[in-house]
């Protein structure tokens, strides 16, 4: 089992634009601060599971115990995104988190760009 998992490797990432990708990488852990909950290898964090679901009620069920939190690795080959699909774009993820919602401060157009490309870059 040991040498299976260690055999998994992520993805080639695609095209993506170099400059903006360093632009975001600089986001990532200054001002978007998305390596607060993005921290490990993986970009999973500290728990595996994302318990926090931006919605009004408790989703009872097997949602009780939260989420399996994805990686970002190959990130860009994953769409759409969030457990209920609800972005289809990783454009679509920047304009959700940036716009104030947990901690993750606004953000301008062009700082959501240089984040999708560093997510493209993983």
């Amino acid at each position: 089992l040991q040498a299976f998992l260690r055999s998994i490797v992520s993805p080639a990432p695609g095209k993506f634009d170099e400059a903006k990708a360093e632009e975001g990488w600089d986001l990532f852990y200054g001002k978007a601060n998305c390596n607060a909950c993005h921290f490990s290898g993986e970009g999973t964090g500290a728990r595996q599971f994302f318990l926090h679901i931006a919605q009004d009620t408790n989703p009872g069920g097997l949602l009780d115990n939260g989420i399996k939190t994805p990686g970002l690795r190959g990130l860009a080959l994953t769409a759409p995104y969030f457990h209920d699909g609800s972005a289809a774009t990783l454009r679509d993820v920047m304009e959700r988190y940036s716009s104030g919602v947990d901690a993750v401060p606004v953000l301008t157009a062009s700082e959501q760009e240089a984040l999708v490309e560093y997510m493209k870059s993983l």
